[in-house]
């Protein structure tokens, strides 16, 4: 009677163990049916969002390549509308030979200031008005020294010497005085054009012995 008992609880804890799991298959397969139904319906609506702010980003973008192509449209219209600009250059020199008045005489003045004329280059030359040559030297004297003197300077505009650029003497006594005689020289200047020029005036003196 016991062994019967026992029996029949055993099949009965089986059959409760069955129904258990049937029960929880039961219960599972609907909710993860739901839970899948669920997923698929946020997988939809995800990728619709998705195209939305590709479309608004691609059309963010053409609106941008429309405004480049009517700013460039602009510019270019604009740049045809604006008359064209000469870019020729022009060289002027004026003819300082011709006799005029105003800021050509004035550059035609400073030419002839700065130049420094050779003998003959201009219409009239130096001519001397205070010149004296230096007595004979004493050390020349003594050794007999004779012969030319050969000046080479500058007169300026004012009619004085300006610049002493050679003096070839037979003795060195000869330069010297020469050096400080030719500080006091006074000449009229030379003129070209009506203008006071320098002029360069090769000078020479010859010294001979009583």
């Amino acid at each position: 009677m016991l062994s019967l008992f026992a029996q029949a609880a055993q099949v009965f804890a089986k059959f409760a163990i069955v129904l258990s799991i049937n029960v929880s298959l039961f219960l599972i397969v609907p909710v993860t049916h739901t839970f899948l139904s669920m997923l698929k319906e946020d997988k939809k609506q995800i990728v619709p969002q998705r195209r939305i702010v590709a479309e608004m980003v691609k059309r963010k973008e053409e609106k941008q390549e429309q405004r480049r192509q009517r700013s460039r449209i602009r510019s270019v219209s604009n740049e045809s509308a604006r008359p064209a600009q000469s870019t020729m250059k022009f060289k002027f020199t004026p003819d300082l030979s011709v006799a005029g008045s105003g800021d050509g005489v004035a550059i035609q003045q400073q030419q002839l200031e700065v130049e420094v004329f050779e003998e003959g280059d201009v219409d009239e030359n130096i001519s001397p008005v205070n010149v004296q040559a230096p007595p004979y030297p004493d050390r020349a004297r003594e050794l007999a020294v004779e012969g030319t003197v050969l000046l080479t300077f500058v007169v300026y505009e004012d009619g004085r010497v300006g610049t002493i650029e050679s003096i070839d003497a037979p003795h060195p006594s000869f330069a010297a005085a020469f050096r400080k005689a030719i500080q006091s020289w006074k000449f009229k200047p030379a003129m070209k054009k009506g203008v006071p020029v320098k002029q360069r005036v090769r000078w020479p003196v010859d010294y001979v012995l009583d």
